[in-house]
């Protein structure tokens, strides 16, 4: 191929990994990264225990900056430059240096669009007081940190009982916060199992954090500015900080502006390769949706595992090659103090309105034989197609520490494996690290009686 220049707008997960992909295909292309913030490619995932202090310094997060990207890879990083407009015709990108306050263009032969999702701020009233927070930044992180230590915090209120809102629980209650969480929905990280969600209210009551589920904020109360208590109707929850944690959208203004398609959730509607509805462009990560490998449809997850998967395939793509890249089956896994948490598959409401009539089983059983010391309780929830016994996902509560054993969930659900198969499925078995019937083929063969 001839020299090309590929410019990709947005520097963190999928960006920089479609940009180092290229790279080891076409050692030979010209690579510019453009990133409105001062940051590149860093474990957003690891901002909680930042700010709890288990990572003791913000560098230990980063994985690249401009000058290693440059050192190492070949790829030039202009970091607070904010791409304003795309000109596909001309085959340009302006974009404003924000430390210089002026507009900077830049040609391209090919281009990514890797701009990322944004966090959701409702509509609340004096949702603009100090001391309410969204996370999605090291920036973001830094604030937190910052405010927690010039003030005199002690409760806490987090909005939002999903990912982040869980970690971050976690992170302010090891600060030494009371700490409140509310959720709209009856429901904690989409498990609505009642002993489930007990052994989530019973592992937070231990450490400090209190749930309040099927209720919705109403209202901020602030003091001097400040922000002093979360409205739930009638009720008055105290709090010096808040953390509103009610989800993201996709940041596609850019995209839209030049008429690009839109999919699932106003994401960027783009294909296996990244190829969007212009020839030419591509769309990578949180921006753009993603397939489903349950469902066959398009949805849009935006997490760190599947951006650094589409990077990859995306720069496969675009340095000629064509990736095996299939989509996701939507697994996922959190910690909660000594708590592990894993969901895996499409979720029950996405396929009961796909039509699927589900069968569902929950079972309790033990990390290790009965008789091992030292075991702990563990529940597995498992959903299935009745009429077929196709196992479509399932989710998993245990000591933090065991909660990788449900991980084979992901290779059974792609695989599109049966109860029946699940019943039999032949998993390494000692006394000190499970019982005899696995968990899992205890939850084949009780929900196998079931249809």
């Amino acid at each position: 191929m001839n020299k090309k220049t590929v410019v990709i707008i947005g520097g963190g997960a999928a960006g920089m990994t479609t940009a180092a992909t290229i790279r080891k295909i076409q050692p030979e292309w010209e690579i510019i990264v453009l990133e409105a913030g001062k940051y590149i490619s860093y474990a957003e995932c690891g901002i909680p225990y930042y700010i709890a202090g288990k990572i003791p310094e913000l560098e230990d997060l980063l994985i690249l900056t401009p000058e290693t990207a440059l050192s190492k890879k070949g790829i030039k990083v202009h970091i607070m430059h904010r791409a304003e407009s795309i000109h596909p015709q001309e085959k340009t990108v302006i974009a404003y240096d924000i430390e210089h306050n002026k507009n900077v263009e830049f040609k391209y032969d090919k281009l990514t669009i890797a701009t990322g999702a944004k966090p959701i701020l409702p509509a609340i009233p004096n949702i603009d007081s100090n001391g309410i927070f969204t996370v999605r930044s090291l920036d973001d992180a830094q604030n937190i940190k910052k405010f927690i230590e010039q003030n005199d915090i002690r409760n806490c209120v987090i909005i939002g009982a999903g990912f982040v809102g869980i970690e971050m629980a976690e992170s302010f209650a090891t600060l030494g916060l009371s700490v409140t969480v509310v959720e709209m929905l009856p429901s904690i990280l989409g498990i609505q199992q009642q002993e489930m969600l007990d052994a989530i209210f019973a592992e937070g009551e231990k450490n400090g954090v209190k749930f309040i589920l099927n209720s919705k904020v109403t209202g901020f109360e602030k003091k001097d500015g400040n922000v002093c208590g979360v409205h739930i109707g009638d009720k008055k929850i105290p709090a010096d900080i808040v953390l509103v944690a009610v989800g993201v959208r996709p940041n596609v203004e850019l995209a839209r502006s030049i008429g690009l398609e839109l999919g699932t959730n106003g994401a960027i509607y783009s294909d296996l390769q990244g190829a969007t509805s212009k020839p030419g462009i591509h769309a990578v990560g949180d921006c753009t949706q993603i397939r489903d490998m349950v469902s066959g449809k398009w949805t849009w997850v935006p997490l760190g595992t599947n951006a650094n998967k589409q990077g990859r395939a995306v720069g496969l793509a675009m340095a000629g090659q064509i990736p095996k890249f299939k989509g996701i089956i939507r697994s996922s896994v959190t910690k909660f103090f000594g708590l592990g948490i894993e969901s895996v598959g499409i979720p029950k409401y996405e396929a009961e309105k796909l039509g699927w009539k589900l069968a569902s089983t929950t079972i309790k059983s033990r990390t290790c034989a009965h008789y091992y010391p030292g075991g702990s309780n563990l529940w597995v929830h498992l959903y299935c197609d009745s009429e077929t016994g196709r196992i479509l996902g399932g989710q998993y509560i245990g000591p933090a520490d065991s909660t990788k054993r449900f991980d084979i969930m992901s290779a059974i659900v792609a695989n599109r494996m049966t109860v029946e198969d699940l019943a039999y499925l032949d998993i390494p078995y000692v006394p000190p690290l499970g019982t005899t019937w696995d968990p899992l083929n205890i939850a084949g063969r009780k929900l196998a009686k079931e249809i």
